[in-house]
């Protein structure tokens, strides 16, 4: 099964019982993890979060959590049946990444709905969790894709790197120099 965008596949994991949405005022200092935490050492694992009230924040802002933190939900969202075997759900997803989507610019579409630029930038208008104490801040991005291109190659690539709130207007990114990222930056 295709999802058209996020929020189909939202829809979708909510038909299954596979989401729960948490209309209560969360705080985004420790409590959306303390959630996320709590849900995901349940036996079994509990339902992806979708936290609807995010202290300081309008309701325009949401978090999802968990939306693939399991093989069911993650095998339906590679649009397989959510009883496959881990190792179906692995090869399948090895499979895919070996054919990558090109990603396609758009003039239009919801990926367009909010734009800021130049002054009118403030990361702090989104409800950016602090996940752990020990954390130096506030990540935007944990469980997500960074695209990066080779400036001599024009090869792309996509990883996972934290992606840190430093101020309004700055992010830092974890990245190590043997990573593809490292490659692309040097």
């Amino acid at each position: 099964m295709a999802y058209e965008d996020l929020r189909h596949f939202i829809r979708f994991l909510e038909e299954k019982g596979e989401l729960k949405r948490v209309p209560l005022e969360v705080d985004w200092r420790y409590e959306v993890a303390g959630w996320v935490r709590r849900t995901m050492d349940l036996r079994p694992k509990g339902p992806a979060l979708f936290f609807e009230n995010i202290k300081g924040y309008s309701k325009d802002y949401r978090i999802l959590s968990a939306a693939v933190g399991t093989y069911p939900r993650f095998a339906m969202a590679l649009g397989l049946d959510p009883h496959a075997p881990p190792r179906e759900i692995i090869n399948v997803f090895k499979e895919r990444i070996e054919k990558p989507i090109q990603p396609a610019m758009v003039s239009t579409g919801p990926v367009k709905e909010n734009i800021h630029t130049g002054g009118d930038i403030n990361l702090f208008k989104f409800p950016v969790p602090w996940w752990t104490p020990r954390d130096g801040g506030r990540y935007m991005g944990t469980w997500h894709g960074v695209v990066t291109k080779d400036p001599d190659t024009g090869q792309r690539n996509v990883g996972m790197y934290r992606v840190m709130v430093h101020d309004e207007k700055h992010t830092g990114l974890g990245f190590l120099p043997f990573t593809q990222m490292g490659y692309h930056y040097a």
